[in-house]
């Protein structure tokens, strides 16, 4: 608490949060939660009308053995249709050209993060994934060519002004 005069000189005690750079917390633990309710209709015989959805959720945890370095573990579902976990009737729907992987992922990551200083960060991630409900269709034109089960590494290097 700090006490702070108004011009009028009468005093108002106002609680500040310290920088993030000045604060140390060892252990946080993070979720999140999303579901969303999509509807196709007349764009033809394919995709055929339906209403679904999509659901994901995460929890993350993160540990600071010392200040300038961070141990990060998390976990994460997605569902294209929480009623088809699997992805099973999507496939069926389709009669296979859609691939029942696509309907869904599931992740397990590992990662550390290094504050060198105030500006410059580095951070090293491993996932583990199940399923490519996270990937872009753009970009992975044909599903039948995802594999069902991969793995990513990642390195990032920050500047921060």
């Amino acid at each position: 608490m700090h006490l702070v005069r108004w011009p009028d000189k009468r005093p108002v005690r106002v609680f500040v949060l310290p920088d993030r750079n000045d604060l140390h917390v060892a252990f946080c633990l993070t979720a999140e939660y999303a579901g969303e309710p999509l509807q196709w209709r007349d764009f033809g015989v394919f995709p055929p009308d339906r209403s679904i959805r999509t659901e994901v959720y995460s929890v993350q945890g993160t540990w600071r053995p010392q200040p300038p370095v961070e141990l990060m573990l998390r976990y994460q579902e997605g569902f294209a249709d929480r009623r088809d976990r699997d992805g099973r009737d999507l496939a069926a729907s389709t009669g296979g050209l859609i691939p029942s992987c696509t309907a869904y992922s599931r992740v397990s990551g590992i990662g550390i993060r290094w504050d060198i200083t105030p500006h410059w960060m580095v951070r090293a991630d491993y996932e583990r994934h199940q399923g490519t409900f996270i990937l872009s269709t753009r970009e992975n034109l044909d599903p039948g060519r995802l594999a069902e089960h991969w793995d990513m590494f990642g390195v990032q290097l920050v500047f921060r002004f």
